[in-house]
């Protein structure tokens, strides 16, 4: 069963209160905590491989088939990033609206994207979605929200376009879960965060709580020794250390260090969280115990580390990563490339931050990481947490500083910004911003495009920056709907844009993130070139891949590979892999390899390699066989038919024109040439190909790119 089967459980519209006291209304750690099974999505299949990191085959891009801006701005992401064409998903009927309802956007975005990837055979791999220009930005989900109890009022019913697609489960699952102010578990956040207990039981929880406060410490340490057996063996460490707790309020010195040696050799790492745990004072001079500090990872846990973002991973209510779909949820990243509607940019300056955005891969800014501070509430909400980034950066050895006032002050260049006021310039302030940056504001309404009465943030990309963000509707001074300034953490330990902001935002549900979800300026991923790449080979004759990787260079642990944009195969990297192709149908086929190195973070670095099948008694190159040749420029203006001429093509056979996935025209008299008007295929550069049906197989030429002008 594929990972985008939509026979989805629906959850109870109730919710239930908190039962811990630092719980939030609605928030899914108390609602999930006590109804863990039923939310178990039990139709997902365990994933067969690990596919964190990104790169172009990993990734959606969705166009809107009616737009011309739409498909422009794709033609020019597609050749900028050297995306698949089976990547490129265009949608038709999207309203012409910056608003729509949820119904709307499941019905006509969403689900239609979703049996698209799944239909094309791209479900094993894709990580992400990124929607091109004149998409809705905001959803309305006061149809659902209206309907749940004890929601706050700080949990507005207005929904960005790419945070509901993020949290996709809970909208097709149409369970409200979106809403909640810790939704992303994939998302870093206190090391306090993964002492929460995890049970299959329902019942069992409910009786390990009712223990806990009644300060029944042997008895729970029983009970959550006994129901974690039932619980993944990557989910226990958390449920023995708190087990080892309970056992050491209940002066069991020599149970509470069995559980700490069963948390540890459950992949415990956090020796801070143990060491330093006021329940096992009274152990700290035990030699045993001291033995298992020594054998405990000692990372900090007062944030969790940077990991790479995995869609095929579920992911649990304390963060932590699981194969088993009755114990987590997935996501999606998802961003957009622009908005160029209403109080948005121009199409030319979303183009040019995306060019400039993809030059800047794997070359870290020149500049400081800056973070304004005034008595404005939008800085003092994340101002806590500045000292703690800016140590960390200065580590990494980045210029991090705190700056007085507004904006930084004129002529500082910035790799990395983030200020906090409702209106701001970047060309007056004098500053500049580095291409690859992350730039952004915490203010209400950034993301609102019809609402004059704040700068938008669109302005950080007209001005330089790779990505930004900002809420699509008052989303109030919340911390956890806004990036946490470790977001510059993450992102210089080398995540991508996308997988960065997600691993920043605890409840994204409102937040619109704009720009290039690709940019990786601080990665250092496994690159590598092929000796001999393959060109051409015959249908049973295997083509060998000789593996070069670069001399200093960090080394592939896993190649993924795919053949016209399908999942081929992932295997561990050897110097030499063969292949074979028997049954694919001869002509034109793209073999892209992607190399990714070792978690938790898994950089990752892809090649695209064209090649010729031809018949096994063909004795010329299959190149000649199948080609086309047009202008590689035309003027709309003047002439809207492109002329062309083909060979080695049946010529009482129509052929089919194919812009990116998309079957465009069917030619049959050669003579009239191919219609390229814009509103079929936009402007800008456009690829094409010809296709043409040859028994029951298909054979196809190279694509072409045709620089389509008005």
């Amino acid at each position: 069963m594929l990972p985008f089967h939509f026979h989805i459980r629906t959850l109870s519209k109730r919710l239930s209160s908190s039962f811990l006291p630092h719980f939030s209304a609605f928030s899914l750690q108390s609602y999930l905590l006590p109804k863990v099974v039923f939310f178990a999505f039990h139709f997902l299949l365990e994933p067969v491989a690990i596919y964190a990191g990104a790169s172009a085959s990993h990734w959606i891009i969705a166009v809107n088939g009616n737009s011309i801006p739409s498909r422009t701005v794709a033609n020019h992401f597609c050749i900028t990033r050297d995306f698949p064409s089976s990547n490129v998903i265009v949608l038709e009927g999207i309203p012409e609206t910056d608003r729509i309802t949820l119904d709307q956007f499941r019905e006509s975005i969403l689900a239609p994207i979703l049996t698209q990837i799944e239909q094309r055979g791209l479900s094993s791999h894709i990580q992400g979605i990124a929607y091109s220009v004149d998409f809705p930005t905001s959803i309305d989900v006061s149809s659902e929200s209206q309907s749940i109890q004890n929601l706050s009022p700080y949990q507005t019913p207005i929904a960005s376009i790419n945070g509901l697609t993020y949290l996709y489960r809970h909208v097709l699952a149409k369970s409200g879960g979106y809403l909640a102010f810790d939704a992303n578990f994939f998302a870093a956040r206190s090391g306090n965060s993964l002492l929460r207990p995890i049970l299959s039981d329902n019942q069992a929880m409910k009786a390990y709580i009712s223990k806990l406060q009644a300060k029944e410490w042997k008895s729970a340490a029983e009970l959550l020794g006994s129901a974690t057996e039932s619980t993944p063996r990557e989910l226990r460490g958390p449920n023995y250390l708190l087990a080892a707790k309970n056992w050491a309020s209940a002066d069991e010195a020599e149970k509470a260090i069995g559980s700490i040696e069963a948390a540890v050799l459950s992949g415990w790492q956090y020796r801070d969280a143990i060491e330093n745990a006021p329940e096992f004072s009274k152990l700290v001079e035990e030699r045993s115990f001291q033995r298992l500090l020594k054998l405990c990872p000692d990372i900090p846990f007062d944030y969790t580390p940077t990991r790479g973002f995995d869609a095929r991973r579920f992911y649990a209510i304390n963060s932590t990563e699981t194969k088993d779909p009755k114990f987590g949820i997935p996501f999606m990243l998802s961003t957009v490339l622009g908005v160029t509607r209403d109080l948005g940019i121009s199409r030319f300056d979303v183009i040019t931050a995306l060019n400039r955005s993809a030059k800047a891969d794997y070359m870290p800014a020149h500049g400081a990481f800056l973070f304004t501070k005034s008595s404005d509430v939008r800085t003092t909400t994340r101002l806590p947490y500045f000292e703690m980034v800016i140590e960390r950066l200065k580590k990494r050895g980045f210029d991090a500083r705190i700056v007085d006032g507004v904006m930084p002050p004129p002529g500082e260049k910035c790799a990395g910004l983030m200020i906090g006021t409702p209106e701001f310039s970047i060309l007056s302030s004098g500053i500049e911003i580095m291409p690859g940056a992350i730039a952004e504001n915490l203010t209400s309404l950034g993301g609102a495009m019809r609402d004059p009465s704040q700068t938008k943030a669109t302005e950080f990309i007209r001005a330089g920056a790779a990505i930004t963000s900002g809420a699509v509707f008052e989303p109030y001074s919340i911390v956890s709907k806004f990036p946490h300034p470790m977001i510059h953490v993450a992102y210089t330990d080398g995540l991508t844009a996308a997988e960065a902001f997600y691993s920043s935002v605890l409840s994204p549900y409102q937040l619109l993130i704009l720009g290039d979800p690709l940019c990786q300026p601080y990665a250092k991923p496994p690159r590598f070139t092929l000796k001999n790449p393959p060109t051409q080979c015959h249908k049973n004759e295997p083509i060998v891949l000789d593996f070069v990787v670069a001399e200093n260079g960090v080394e592939p642990e896993n190649i993924l590979i795919t053949l016209d944009g399908r999942f081929l195969n992932e295997v561990l990297f050897e110097d030499k892999l063969s292949l074979q192709f028997s049954s694919i149908p001869i002509g034109y086929h793209e073999l892209r390899i992607i190399a990714k190195s070792s978690q938790p973070i898994q950089h990752c670095y892809e090649q695209t390699f064209p090649f010729f099948v031809h018949a096994e008694s063909a004795s010329s190159d299959s190149a000649s066989l199948f080609r086309w040749k047009s202008e590689e420029k035309i003027k709309c203006s003047q002439n809207r038919l492109l002329e062309f001429e083909v060979v080695g093509f049946d010529r009482d056979k129509p052929i089919e024109i194919w812009h990116e996935s998309e079957l465009i025209d069917t030619v049959s008299d050669y003579t009239k040439g191919i219609d390229v008007s814009p509103s079929k295929i936009g402007y800008g550069p456009v690829r094409l190909r010809l296709v043409q049906q040859m028994g029951d197989g298909r054979i196809a030429t190279s694509p072409k790119t045709i620089l389509v002008e008005p």
